[in-house]
């Protein structure tokens, strides 16, 4: 199984910089060879992956209200946005964990790898509650490792 490859903040500021002003600088000059690219991302997840729907008001007065969230919801979302976009990124700005529904965290979280697999998550920051249980469990999340094995380092 894949598993999401975590980066810090500064490491992938760092990469969106260093690619940013070669794309400027292409663009300016009307060299061929630039590569269009789309970055998709989202943020606070929380191991949100189920069935979880609220109801919004219309974005305009008189819009009627519309029922939105839930895994299902984002990854149509973020597949209708990818469609016809070859070079689209999808990354995550963090705090996909901690905070979950019952149903996550009786598997340590692992649904919510599995959904970020799934979706096609490329790279997410670590975020203030990825630490909420500390290095370790940052880790466990990194690396895949289970809870309550005997050779368990947690």
């Amino acid at each position: 199984m894949r598993r999401t490859t975590v980066l810090t903040t500064a490491a992938a500021a760092l990469a969106l910089t260093a690619v940013a002003p070669a794309a400027t600088a292409d663009q300016a000059s009307g060299q061929a060879g630039t590569v269009p690219v789309q970055l998709l991302s989202i943020t606070d997840l929380h191991g949100y992956v189920g069935d979880y729907t609220a109801s919004i008001r219309g974005a305009h007065a008189g819009d009627p209200a519309q029922t939105v969230g839930g895994g299902a919801y984002l990854a149509t979302h973020l597949k209708r946005l990818a469609g016809g976009q070859p070079n689209s990124i999808l990354f995550s700005a963090g705090d996909d964990f901690s905070g979950w529904p019952d149903e996550t965290e009786f598997f340590w979280n692992e649904p919510t790898i599995e959904y970020l697999d799934a979706i096609g998550l490329e790279f997410s920051t670590v975020g203030n509650h990825e630490m909420d249980r500390g290095f370790a469990f940052l880790d466990h999340m990194r690396n895949g490792t289970c809870e309550g094995r005997p050779d368990d380092d947690l």
